[in-house]
C-alpha cells in the first residue's frame, strides 16, 4: 500500500509555521524563571522537532515551479521584514532607550531567547506569506 504524499504547502505549514511558532513558545517561555517555563520551552522544542522529522519521514511532494518562486518570493518578503524590525528594535532600544535616556537594561541576557523567538518569527511569516502568495 502506497503512503499519501505530504503536500509541498503541507510540509511548508509544518516546517515553517508549527515550527516557527514552537521556536517563539520556547523564546518567550526561556525569558522566565521557573521549573514550569523550562518544561513548556522542551515540550515547544520537542513538538517543532516532531514537525521538522515529520516532513522527511513522510513520503514528499515535489515542488512545482510556481511553488519555487513563491517560496523563494516569501523568504525575500520575510528577511526583509525582519531585518526592518531587528533596525527598529536596535534603534529604538539600543539608541534611544538605553543611550539618550540612559536606563541601564542588560539585554544579553536575552540574547538566546531573543533570537529563538526572532528565528520562529522569520519562520511563522515565512509559511504565512508563501501560502499567501499560493492563494493568488
Amino acid at each position: 500500500m502506497e503512503k499519501k504524499q505530504l503536500s509541498y504547502r503541507k510540509q511548508i505549514m509544518n516546517f515553517y509555521v508549527f515550527n516557527g511558532i514552537s521556536w517563539i513558545v520556547a523564546g518567550i517561555s526561556n525569558c522566565f524563571s521557573g521549573k514550569v517555563f523550562s518544561i513548556i520551552s522542551i515540550i515547544a522544542l520537542l513538538i517543532g522537532t516532531f514537525f521538522t522529522l515529520s516532513i522527511f519521514v513522510k513520503n514528499r511532494q515535489a515542488p512545482d515551479e510556481m511553488a519555487r518562486s513563491n517560496m523563494n518570493e516569501a523568504i525575500t518578503r520575510a528577511y526583509f521584514i525582519g531585518y526592518l524590525i531587528a533596525l527598529l528594535f536596535y534603534l529604538i532600544f539600543g539608541k534611544v532607550i538605553l543611550g539618550i535616556i540612559g536606563l541601564d537594561v542588560n539585554l544579553n541576557k536575552y540574547l538566546v531567547e531573543g533570537l529563538l523567538a526572532f528565528i520562529g518569527f522569520l519562520n511563522v511569516i515565512i509559511g504565512i506569506t508563501f501560502k499567501k502568495l499560493e492563494e493568488e
